[in-house]
């Protein structure tokens, strides 16, 4: 078994350096936007007090300088060292090298997130799947980019999570929504299809019959239009083609799970019991789950925190008990704690001090009693200062 691990820094050295290929199950990855935002994070503890050294500012500005023309200039070698050859290979570079000249700041972002999926596809397993959370200042960019790089046959999903129902901006419509690309390596994956509790508008609309089993719909059992036919017969005095073959139809009989409307004269439907229902499947427009606002319970004062429920959702649909969840830019550590609550593996990487050493770890500690050393590691923080000093060379 993997064990649990926090790395402090650059998620490209960790995979680098310290990551097996084909290791992990599932990622999700919620990397910088590309937002040109300046962000003061004030940390708090998990009763909501300030961390003693609280303030960390960062920026998501990105500039075009001779790291990321390195970047962009290798970018075939980077590649083909990758496996990944031919018209999509040439396709991305001669991609990145145009939008140098269109918008120098996202050529600079693109080049450092292409290099970064490289080493993420390299340590997920054949049959993983990755989530790359993102908003519409780079998704349509980032789309190609993961086309290329995880196969554009093998997405499963764009989705559209709604963060807010409102969202106000003087100068131009109100963002209320972010996007999470879906890509599964094998172009399957594990999929434990989650649903949604029925909307009570349409329990109260749908569930309109009762007997002594509760309350019920009803649904058809003829096959008219049903992909891959059905079964003729006749059945309680109508030639149909049904659903279900003749002995599956007189077991449902027998169980009472038929009813014929108008007076028992109607075309005979199967009773579907709320009780028995099991929700709603998921689509790829999440509207159910909210952003954390200033004063939520979940609020660690990090500005990008996204909520627990999020996390959660993805990792239980994309992975298994025991599976290995992997989140390069893990920040407070929201992907961490799903995944523990969930009985996952998990690893974790941020560049930022407090991430690690203060939000993740009292977040692990304080909300899940997990215990340093025994349930988790933390790897990468420097124990003196020649090891600061050579950290912050590498990094």
């Amino acid at each position: 078994m993997t064990r649990n691990t926090l790395f402090y820094g650059d998620c490209l050295t960790i995979m680098r350096e310290k990551m097996a290929p084909e290791t992990v199950d599932l990622v999700y990855l919620d990397p910088p936007f590309n937002s040109n935002e300046d962000y003061n994070s004030i940390y708090t503890d998990e009763t909501g007090r300030p961390l003693p050294d609280q303030v960390e500012a960062y920026t998501d500005t990105w500039v075009l300088d001779a790291d990321a023309m390195r970047i962009i200039r290798d970018m075939p070698k980077m590649l083909s060292e990758h496996g990944i050859n031919g018209h999509g290979a040439n396709f991305l570079s001669n991609f990145l090298s145009g939008i140098v000249h269109l918008q120098p700041d996202m050529a600079a972002y693109l080049a450092y997130m292409t290099e970064r999926l490289l080493w993420v596809r390299r340590v997920m397993k054949p049959s993983a799947s990755i989530y790359l959370h993102c908003d519409d200042t780079a998704a349509h960019y980032l789309k190609i980019m993961m086309d290329v790089l995880f196969g554009s046959k093998n997405m499963r999903a764009q989705i559209v999570w709604r963060r807010y129902g409102a969202h106000n901006d003087a100068k131009k419509p109100g963002r209320v929504y972010d996007l999470i690309h879906f890509y599964a390596l094998d172009g399957k994956g594990v999929w434990n299809n989650e649903r949604l509790p029925l909307d009570p508008e349409y329990v109260r609309k749908s569930y309109r019959h009762e007997d002594e089993r509760g309350r019920y719909r009803t649904a058809p059992l003829h096959a008219g239009g049903l992909s891959g036919g059905g079964y003729d017969y006749e059945f309680r005095g109508f030639r149909r083609i049904w659903r279900y073959p003749k002995a599956r139809m007189f077991e449902l009989e027998a169980d009472n799970r038929i009813r014929q409307g108008r007076g028992g004269k109607g075309i005979p439907e199967r009773k579907v019991y709320l009780d028995e229902s099991k929700g709603v499947p998921i689509s790829n427009l999440w509207t159910d789950i909210q952003a954390l606002t200033g004063n939520h319970k979940e609020r660690l004062g990090y500005p990008t925190q996204k909520p627990l429920a999020l996390l959660d959702r993805i990792i239980r649909a994309s992975s298994n008990p025991g599976d290995l969840v992997f989140d390069p830019f893990c920040g407070c550590a929201t992907t961490i704690e799903a995944a523990s609550q969930l009985n996952r593996n998990w690893l974790g990487i941020d560049i930022t001090i407090h991430a690690i050493k203060r939000v993740a770890r009292a977040r692990l500690q304080d909300r899940l009693h997990l215990v340093q050393d025994k349930d988790y590691v933390i790897d990468g923080l420097p124990q003196n200062w020649e090891g600061a000093l050579e950290l912050w060379k590498q990094d």
